[in-house]
């Protein structure tokens, strides 16, 4: 599968499935209107681990942030899509990575998992079912062992007045393992109750990569396997208007 695979199934081939189950329900509150008939949206479940996503590497790549299920960091540092491995014509870099790499889009260990958080959310005591987004929630794992998903209103994520949020306080960084340094940060003042996150990155010797989604996390787990300097900015964002960000800078290996 390859870039333009990815973009089309993330961009049209999610988007008209989620579409279709959101008609369905519609038509069945319509039709059963005292009945808690509630939709839960995952699309966005994924994003900031789904295929080729920046600082996200299958779990064991060769010179990547873990090399295990178990390693620490691996929910935060890992795809969590998918891959398939096949031998290709592979010849300069088999020492390295001996597979062609077919990726799909069936989820694996950690999007199993999450997928089982936000239907715990949504499903409840099984008699105050609601609905919302399912978003990535922050770095590690929750009390039960899966990663963490906060479950987000649909009103809560509407900007009506198109107010963009203030920048993320008190941006700060720890080591979190030799390959890997953990970012944190405090809500802007005044944060609105359905604020999520986006960051961005500049590895060595690269230009700045696009902004990535962190849900409603306060906390990331930034891959370093390359020596040099990267740098990092946070932002906050509100609908669709993203604030001004912080900027912090990390030493690779």
């Amino acid at each position: 599968m390859y870039n333009v695979d990815l973009d089309w199934a993330n961009g049209t081939a999610l988007t008209n499935i989620d579409r279709t189950v959101r008609e369905a329900v519609d038509l069945q509150l319509a039709a059963h209107p005292t009945q808690n008939i509630q939709f839960l949206e995952l699309q966005d479940a994924l994003k900031g681990h789904r295929l080729c996503e920046k600082n996200v590497y299958p779990v064991d790549q060769p010179f990547g942030p873990v090399y295990d299920w178990e390693s620490k960091g691996a929910v935060d540092s890992t795809e969590w899509v998918q891959s398939i491995r096949a031998l290709g014509q592979v010849i300069n870099e088999a020492v390295i990575w001996p597979f062609k790499t077919q990726e799909s889009l069936h989820p694996n260990y950690w999007a199993q998992l999450a997928y089982q958080s936000c239907l715990a959310q949504a499903y409840g005591d099984g008699k105050t079912v609601i609905g919302g987004s399912c978003l990535y929630g922050g770095t590690g794992l929750d009390k039960n062992n899966r990663p963490r998903m906060d479950l987000v209103s649909f009103a809560s994520q509407e900007n009506p007045g198109k107010v963009s949020p203030a920048k993320v306080r008190h941006l700060k960084k720890s080591r979190f393992t030799k390959r890997a340094v953990k970012v944190r940060w405090d809500a802007p003042r005044g944060a609105p109750a359905g604020v999520q996150y986006v960051y961005r990155l500049k590895t060595p010797k690269k230009a700045w990569k696009g902004w990535i989604q962190a849900g409603t996390s306060e906390s990331i787990v930034v891959a370093t396997p390359d020596k040099g300097r990267y740098r990092i900015r946070v932002a906050a964002k509100w609908g669709t208007r993203r604030g001004d960000y912080r900027q912090l800078s990390l030493q690779g290996r």
